[in-house]
């Protein structure tokens, strides 16, 4: 096994979600190798040796599935309370009401209804 490893391999070896390992340097659970002030963007590489302690180590691996579970159920709460109410959604099929003789539609979208002897305002009228 190499001396450093990716993300994808420390989601790997730790049983997480490659997505998951940002959550667990935030809580500071993991921490990459390197200087701390270098750009967010580069890519982050963790010591072999301390992830495999990680592993081993049951009370580790509780805090950060508890990390986690924490940090996505906060984001859902967080996007749950940005959508708007079930009534003020789109209109996706689940939303619409359906038309009936019942059950008209609003005026606003009711469609007026054409008999044969309506005639179009541009249409050229003969004689008979």
């Amino acid at each position: 096994m190499p001396a450093r490893l990716s993300v994808d391999q420390v989601a790997a070896v730790l049983g997480f979600q490659a997505h998951d390992i940002p959550v667990l340097v935030a809580a500071g659970l993991l921490s990459p190798l390197g200087r701390r002030d270098q750009s967010s963007n580069t890519t982050k590489y963790f010591a072999t040796v301390d992830i495999e302690e990680r592993r081993s180590d049951a009370k580790w691996l509780n805090r950060a599935t508890d990390a986690v579970q924490n940090r996505w159920h906060q984001r859902r709460k967080i996007e749950a309370s940005a959508r708007p109410p079930v009534g003020m959604r789109g209109r996706g099929n689940l939303n619409r009401q359906r038309v009936s003789p019942e059950n008209p539609p609003p005026r606003h979208l009711a469609v007026p209804s054409r008999t044969p002897d309506t005639v179009h305002p541009g249409a050229l009228v003969v004689p008979g």
